[in-house]
């Protein structure tokens, strides 16, 4: 299993197919522990916790009075990512797969 550094980075890569997936201008940085998503509509702080069981998925949504948001598994975290940007544009499916380039 990765450790976290490894985690982050995939993370980053994902955030960032998103975004591209999504047609959503915006930008991801990370640091150790997790990433932080920008875009005009809404800052997303995502996170992989692993230190109180089984390890999950939490979104925190920046400047939200929402409690952060724990997710079991990928894709309800890019859900709630997905609604945090504001994409509503019709038939946009969530694609996860190898890229082309790799």
């Amino acid at each position: 299993m990765p450790d976290n550094s490894e985690w982050v980075e995939h993370l980053e890569t994902l955030l960032n197919g998103a975004l591209d997936i999504w047609r959503v201008d915006g930008t991801v940085t990370c640091n150790t522990a997790e990433c932080t998503l920008r875009t005009s509509k809404a800052s997303i702080c995502v996170a992989r916790v692993t230190d109180d069981g089984d390890p999950y998925w939490e979104v925190i949504l920046q400047d939200s009075d929402l409690p952060p948001l724990p997710f079991g598994g990928i894709q309800g975290m890019l859900r709630a990512v997905r609604e945090a940007v504001g994409v509503d544009e019709a038939g946009t499916r969530l694609v996860i797969g190898p890229r082309a380039d790799c």
